[in-house]
């Protein structure tokens, strides 16, 4: 039993070796064709989509399991309207109020820090002759 056994590993594996990718530059590769279409592409569209908010019976479920998520509260919101009741078509929110960066005022901000200790710009002849001085000192630390 031992003997057959290490024989049919030792052959599993010698064809596991032999395997390679399938010569593409030499043979045509066939595409595959696909025989039964997509089910869901004639299908109409659920009640969810139409009307922009969940059937009444799964929306109070779900009110009652997570009132936090949002199809609770679009179920809570639409049976508020009585939506359900009065067979009401699709209910989209609108909202009428400015946008975050149409609020933001225009132009510079407004200066907070008064310029009395501000260190003034050095003219550029002054700041030459500085320099000179500088190299100077440097090249003859010893003269002064």
């Amino acid at each position: 039993m031992r003997l057959l056994t290490c024989f049919a590993l030792l052959i599993g594996l010698s064809l596991d070796l032999s395997a390679h990718q399938p010569d593409h530059e030499n043979r045509r590769v066939w595409p595959r064709i696909d025989l039964i279409p997509p089910l869901g592409v004639r299908m109409d569209p659920g009640y969810a989509r139409l009307y922009n908010r969940p059937a009444r019976r799964i929306g109070w479920l779900s009110y009652q399991l997570a009132p936090t998520s949002r199809e609770a509260m679009a179920w809570h919101e639409a049976s508020h309207q009585q939506a359900y009741k009065l067979d009401r078509g699709r209910l989209e929110k609108h909202y009428f109020y400015n946008k975050p960066w149409e609020g933001l005022p225009m132009g510079p901000r407004p200066e907070t820090v008064s310029n009395a200790n501000a260190i003034e710009p050095i003219p550029s002849d002054d700041l030459r002759k500085a320099i000179r001085m500088e190299e100077k000192k440097l090249a003859n630390p010893n003269a002064e």
